[in-house]
């Protein structure tokens, strides 16, 4: 990560929190490059299974050979197996996804207490017991 500038004497930022925000801004700017890109090579590699592929990724194709009893019976063995395999995987990476969630909420958490010390946006909890 680049270094930045220290927070002033007189900031009413610690030296963690001020490097936990040149830290997000970092990751922020990472991420408008790196997500996006990451999309689209998910969109093309699934392209290029649908149409080059067609038995890994084109259920409607799978479906067809199966009625028109074209599909090699390995293949069919082949299929069946990674099936199982497939679905573990789907909920490997749903549980990854969770785990990202959970830390972007916590970082969030963290970055909204920083704004509130700071002044910038007002405690919730203080405003709900006002009745703003």
């Amino acid at each position: 990560m680049p270094s930045s500038p220290q927070p002033p004497a007189s900031s009413p930022l610690s030296e963690p929190d001020a490097r936990f925000l040149r830290d997000r801004a970092w990751r922020n700017r990472f991420g408008r490059i790196v997500v996006p890109l990451a999309f689209f090579a998910w969109l093309g590699f699934c392209a290029y299974l649908y149409f080059r592929v067609p038995l890994l990724a084109n259920p409607w194709y799978v479906g067809d050979q199966i009625a028109a009893n074209a599909v090699d019976t390995r293949m069919l063995a082949l299929l069946a197996a990674l099936c199982p395999l497939a679905i573990l995987m789907v909920g490997f990476v749903f549980a990854c996804l969770l785990v990202f969630v959970w830390g972007w909420a916590r970082m969030e958490r963290r970055y909204l207490d920083l704004l509130q010390r700071l002044g910038v946006v007002p405690d919730p909890g203080k405003a709900a017991k006002s009745g703003k």
